[in-house]
């Protein structure tokens, strides 16, 4: 396979995710909003937090972290690659280039959907209209990786669109912790306490893990039990070690592995050894930071082992 092919279904693969995961993001931030009362300012949470989730400090500056300049920015800005119209589009470029790859049907779907947010994208921003436009992202996502999972065959380049959905959704994952559950672990004020299990509700439906959480972890939720949950479960598909293991099997299936397996040994090891409990005292932030280098350096080994171009090939990239 060419290095150029296999990239670019790499970035289909993490786009196509980015995508959904953003959609997620916003409604969730929605529902939680409304039910948060706003003279807490030990919440801390705004949204100006899926600014910081998306790492998108620098392309948004200038703004104001309204929910009418967030929510158009993170959904329909075109010069900022993490929007959700930018994944589409650049999902469908990338699939475009590749068509002969995917099945007949995954293409037109992800055409036809890219099309429709992009008519329907400048009517559906407000409160109202913002729910049904971005439940039919995330449906219409799915429905193009369920296509993949359901008609590919199982060769290289079914494997290079597992690694980019799995580091994708690995590096949301560990966002999401870092600035939800790290605010959450570090605040102190009592009048906190009674909005504390709707933040981690928040944090497991940003990755649609509440029922999952509730079927396998059964007890009352809380900040340990969710951080080991959506880090350490090995069965979740979101969970960040879950992620790991699926991206090592792909590689394991892969020629040129050598570099990039073992980085993904070394970061599993890291994450179960972590003290979660003491973590969620002190020093969370430092930990999930360290996790989103190690996937940075996870993706430059595989530029290096794979992709004949892109060292600048980064998130948003």
């Amino acid at each position: 396979m060419l290095s150029r092919v296999a990239e670019n279904i790499y970035w289909m693969g993490r786009y196509m995710e980015r995508a959904e995961n953003t959609a997620r993001l916003i409604n969730v931030t929605t529902n939680l909003l409304l039910d948060m009362p706003r003279w807490l300012p030990e919440l801390g949470e705004g949204w100006d937090r899926l600014i910081s989730i998306t790492g998108s400090h620098q392309s948004f500056q200038g703004r104001e972290p309204t929910e009418e300049n967030v929510v158009g920015f993170l959904v329909d800005c075109r010069d900022y690659p993490g929007s959700v119209i930018s994944c589409l589009h650049q999902a469908r470029e990338n699939m475009r280039t590749t068509r002969e790859i995917f099945p007949r049907e995954a293409w037109e779907y992800l055409n036809d959907l890219y099309l429709r947010a992009r008519e329907d994208v400048g009517r559906s921003l407000g409160a109202a209209e913002r729910h049904p436009f971005l439940t039919e992202v995330i449906e219409g996502s799915q429905k193009v990786t369920g296509l993949l999972h359901g008609a590919m065959s199982r060769d290289e380049a079914f494997e290079f669109f597992l690694l980019g959905q799995n580091l994708e959704r690995a590096d949301m994952t560990t966002r999401i912790l870092d600035v939800r559950a790290a605010s959450l672990s570090n605040s102190a004020g009592r009048t906190l306490l009674p909005y504390e299990n709707s933040q981690w509700l928040a944090v497991l439906r940003s990755v649609s893990g509440l029922q999952m959480y509730r079927r396998h972890v059964i007890s009352r939720i809380s900040g340990t039990d969710v951080l080991r949950f959506l880090l350490m479960d090995r069965r979740f598909p979101r969970a960040f070690l879950r992620c790991l293991y699926a991206a090592d099997a792909s590689l394991a299936r892969l020629p040129r592995n050598a570099a990039v397996r073992e980085m993904v040994y070394q970061v599993a090891a890291m994450v179960e050894s972590a003290p979660l409990d003491r973590l969620l005292q002190t020093g969370l932030r430092e930990f999930l930071d360290q996790l989103q280098v190690e996937l940075g350096e996870m993706h430059l080994r595989l530029v290096e082992s794979y992709f004949q171009t892109s060292l600048t090939a980064k998130r948003g990239g």
